[in-house]
């Protein structure tokens, strides 16, 4: 990974109390899935490489991180995500260090997200941080509308597609 947009993101994620780190190899990946409790797939093995989620927790797989505000990009190419982020208590998602990227601009324009939103449309949710909300009397308030904590990890792409199959990322850039 890029070392600026690696500190810029790790600046971006600490600011807004999302936990993160960034695995090396295949090994490292494994070990954090085992850490995460990162749910096994079932014979088909798809829906849980997607998204998936069990009690308080919900586990997914993202289209890129944005590193000039820390945001995770999940996109309708899996639609099941969208959704699931925003019921759990505990948001656990890993991401191809590949699909980092500095700006939310930058992700728009480049393949196959431009390709992507030809087809399909412009679903996108924007993740930034766990889920926060102040009252008119200014009291903070944790998992209102998401979930409290947000913990995410990147990884490389050839780790991903080896563990999760070739829809874990998209081929070609972020």
């Amino acid at each position: 990974m890029n070392p600026e947009l690696a500190e810029r993101l790790g600046e971006r994620f600490a600011a807004s109390d999302t936990e993160w780190r960034h695995l090396d190899d295949a090994a490292a990946l494994d070990a954090w899935l085992a850490e995460v409790r990162w749910p096994r797939p079932d014979a088909a093995g798809a829906p849980l490489a997607a998204a998936c989620a069990a009690g308080d927790t919900a586990w997914t797989l993202a289209d890129g991180l944005v590193a000039e505000t820390g945001t995770l990009l999940l996109s309708g190419r899996r639609p099941q995500a969208r959704r699931l982020v925003f019921l759990a208590e505990t948001h656990v998602a890993l991401a191809a260090e590949e699909t980092v990227v500095e700006t939310l601009g930058d992700y728009l324009a480049a393949p196959p997200a431009a390709a992507f939103r030809a087809r399909v449309g412009h679903q996108l949710t924007l993740v930034t941080g766990p889920s926060r909300t102040a009252d008119i009397e200014k009291t903070l308030v944790l998992g209102v509308h998401g979930p409290r904590r947000l913990v995410v990890a990147t990884a490389p792409a050839a780790a991903l597609r080896a563990r999760f199959g070739g829809d874990a990322v998209p081929e070609e850039g972020p």
